[in-house]
């Protein structure tokens, strides 16, 4: 009966794979394209890709501060919605 317990615990507290998650950072856009969106967060460059499924909330510019969420395809990080955060 443990054994059942514990191996459904472990299942649960996993949480749902990588590529199923979406996460989330705020930065400062460095540069951005149709295709790329490079924003400077937590200290480094971080790079992602637009695609036509990707949401952009509004037309944002060099040195906007935005609120990325994206998920993960295999290495690549895929918008799904960045927004202008209004200071």
């Amino acid at each position: 009966m443990s054994c059942q317990t514990s191996c459904i615990w472990k299942l649960w507290s996993e949480g749902p794979p990588i590529e199923d998650q979406i996460f989330d950072i705020y930065g400062e856009v460095e540069s951005v394209t149709i295709n790329k969106l490079v924003i400077q967060g937590k200290g480094a460059s971080q790079e992602f890709v637009m695609v036509a499924s990707s949401i952009k909330g509004s037309d944002f510019v060099t040195g906007d501060l935005v609120h990325v969420f994206y998920k993960f395809k295999g290495d690549v990080k895929e918008v799904t919605m960045a927004v202008k955060k209004i200071r």
